[in-house]
C-alpha cells in the first residue's frame, strides 16, 4: 500500500499569530500512517499556500497496536509523542506535546479512529489543541514520492550529523533553496538556506541557517548572536534542535544570490543531548 486515506482535524489556539484560532483540517492527500521500529506513525498536513513553509501539521509517535484490541489511551510526552507544526514569523514552529492524551483503536482493516487534545510548548511559547479526530485507514509500506518544492535553489548542502536522531550521520542535500523571508514587521527580513534530505517514507531533515538580511560580516559566533542561527529539523516527532554554540562563515553572503561557507556547530533540543551539525554549502536562487 501507498496510500493513507482519511481525516484528521483538531481546533488549534496559537497566540503567536493572528488570528489565534486555527481551524486544522488536514488535506486528503496529505495524509501519513506507517510503521517504523515498533511504533506507528501519524502525520497530518494542512497546506496554506504556495511556499515552502506554507503549512500547519500534526506528527504522533505510538506503540504499534494489534488489530481489534480495542481503544488505547497514551498520555502525550509520556507514553506517546506529538507535535503541532505551526505556521508563524516566516517559517514553521514545532509545538511539542507536553500535556494531554491520545485515545486510538485499530481494526482488522487497518482503519485507526481516535480523539485527541494537549498543550505544546516551544520555550516559552504554548499553543492548545482540543477536538482532535482521526479516523484514517491504510499503512504505508513503500516509498512515498517527494512532494516537489515550490522554492528550489542549485547547488548542493553536505557534511555530517554526528549523534542526533538520525540512523547514518551523512547529511547529503537532495534540495536546497535560498530565499529571503518578510518578517513582517515583527522581526527583520531575514535570509534563509536550507538543506533538505529524505527518508524512505519522505520524512524530512533539513539544516537551515537564518541571516539577517543587512548583515555584512562574513564570520559569525552562533548561540546568542540574534543576527545569525542556525537549526537542525526532523518533520516528525523529533522537531527543532536549535544552535547552541559554534560558528557559521561566509565566503559569499546571500545578499548576492549565492551563499557559499560553513556551519560548525552543536545543537540542542530543548534540554536533550547536544548534537554536531557539520556541512558546507554553495547555493543559488
Amino acid at each position: 500500500m501507498n496510500q493513507t486515506t482519511g481525516t484528521l482535524t483538531a481546533t488549534v489556539v496559537n497566540p503567536q499569530v493572528i488570528p489565534p484560532n486555527q481551524p486544522f483540517i488536514g488535506d486528503p492527500g496529505e495524509m501519513l500512517m506507517y510503521r517504523s521500529g515498533g511504533y506507528i506513525h501519524i502525520a497530518a498536513t494542512q497546506r496554506l499556500g504556495s511556499t515552502v513553509n506554507d503549512f500547519n501539521g500534526f506528527n504522533f509517535r505510538i506503540p504499534d497496536l494489534s488489530p481489534g484490541s480495542g481503544p488505547h489511551t497514551f498520555v502525550l510526552g509520556v507514553t506517546a509523542l506529538g507535535i503541532y507544526w505551526a505556521r508563524e514569523r516566516g517559517g514553521v514552529t514545532p509545538y511539542t506535546a507536553v500535556s494531554g492524551t491520545l485515545t486510538v483503536s485499530l481494526d482488522s482493516n487497518d482503519k485507526l479512529t481516535g480523539t485527541f487534545n494537549f498543550s505544546g510548548e516551544n520555550g516559552s511559547h504554548q499553543v492548545s489543541v482540543s477536538q482532535g479526530q482521526i479516523e484514517l485507514t491504510d499503512f504505508i509500506t513503500q516509498p512515498v514520492a517527494v512532494r516537489p518544492l515550490p522554492v528550489k535553489g542549485t547547488g548542493y548542502m553536505r557534511g555530517d550529523i554526528v549523534g542526533g536522531p538520525l540512523p547514518n550521520s551523512n547529511f547529503d542535500a537532495a534540495v536546497v533553496s535560498l530565499r529571503t523571508v518578510d518578517g513582517g514587521g515583527i522581526i527583520k527580513n531575514y535570509f534563509e538556506i536550507i538543506g533538505r534530505q529524505y527518508g524512505e517514507f519522505g520524512i524530512q531533515n533539513y539544516v537551515a541557517i537564518l541571516l539577517d538580511v543587512d548583515q555584512t560580516a562574513l564570520n559569525y559566533s552562533l548561540g546568542s548572536n540574534r543576527e545569525a542561527t542556525a537549526l537542525f529539523a526532523k518533520w516528525d516527532t523529533f522537531g527543532t534542535a536549535r544552535a547552541i554554540s559554534g560558528s557559521l562563515s561566509f565566503s559569499s553572503l546571500p545578499n548576492s544570490g549565492h551563499a557559499v561557507g560553513s556551519l560548525d556547530c552543536m545543537v540542542q533540543k530543548n534540554q536533550e543531548v547536544p548534537f554536531r551539525v557539520n556541512v558546507v554549502f554553495d547555493i543559488k536562487q
